[in-house]
């Protein structure tokens, strides 16, 4: 049960999702209301202004630039992106991102469709914990995060409701990870790994970085018979996330608990030391600390 990670403090987190992933991502619902924000045509009209209107140069900040895009949008259109950032928000623990934060700039995008931020729970400290470092690039290159999870919801709401009910009920969460990663922009953003987490934490870990997926994969893949091993060449980010599965129910037998983490010393020790003394160089998607 990929859930457990040793820190109390991930129970509401994860509640958080489990809210967000029924009233929003599967409904039309809101996380902070009940109005209808997660819709098709609130998503794809955010969508338009956001990448239909790039504002280059660094000399301003993330925030600044998307007051900028959704200026004259719907309030509902406003109030739909400051929840989305209230999704990008969610995986960064208070290491890297103070729950604080996280209200203020939620709050202030919010503001921007004239009303002021609902005094939900889920903007409590509690639900804006996080669980891991999600890799300086999540931060770093918010902007192409942030619209590649604009373009998921938008070809996710699409979709006939009965082929969205299968993609997440279906042989969870193998259907929707096929679906997700044909998707333009599965191979290379972090957001990709947060969506699967949040939508299925039984059976997805809390780890973003693509190298530590690799590293956990070589380092254990010992633990498991040769036909459950990745055999093409060509591996695809849900090969690792189907083998690392199967790691999971080794270590579980193995230690007769389903209390597991990856980032829990003594297997953080059986795969990161060969990180830590390996060619690769590459730092930026640590889950430090874990």
């Amino acid at each position: 049960m990929a859930r457990w990670t040793g820190d109390p403090g991930i129970t509401a987190v994860l509640e958080a999702a489990d809210a967000w992933r029924e009233r929003c991502f599967a409904g039309s619902s809101s996380i902070l209301t009940d109005r209808p924000l997660w819709t098709a045509d609130n998503f794809s009209d955010l969508l338009a202004r956001f990448a239909g209107n790039p504002i280059e140069g660094s000399g301003r900040d993330f925030l600044d630039k998307l007051s900028e895009q959704l200026g004259g949008a719907p309030p509902s259109v406003v109030q739909a992106a400051a929840e989305a950032m209230w999704f990008l928000f969610l995986f960064p623990h208070p290491g890297i991102m103070k729950p604080e934060t996280k209200r203020e700039a939620i709050r202030k995008i919010w503001s921007w469709s004239g009303e002021q931020v609902p005094n939900s729970k889920y903007l409590d400290d509690a639900y804006l914990h996080g669980v891991g470092h999600p890799g300086t690039a999540y931060l770093t290159h918010r902007y192409a995060e942030f619209e590649y999870l604009l373009r998921v919801i938008v070809a996710f709401k699409k979709l006939p409701a009965a082929e969205q009910r299968r993609l997440l009920q279906d042989d969870p969460p193998w259907t929707f990870g096929a679906w997700l990663d044909g998707q333009e922009g599965s191979d290379r953003r972090l957001v990709r790994n947060a969506l699967l987490y949040f939508l299925f934490p039984d059976y997805i870990e809390r780890n973003l970085s693509r190298d530590h997926r690799q590293q956990i994969y070589e380092a254990l893949k010992g633990k498991l018979p040769q036909d459950q091993r990745i055999r093409s060449r060509a591996r695809t980010a849900l090969d690792y996330d189907k083998a690392i599965a199967r790691i999971r129910t080794v270590l579980e037998e193995e230690r007769g608990t389903k209390e597991i983490d990856f980032y829990q010393d003594d297997i953080k020790n059986q795969w990161f030391s060969s990180y830590r003394e390996g060619k690769r160089k590459d730092f930026t998607s640590w889950l430090d600390g874990y």
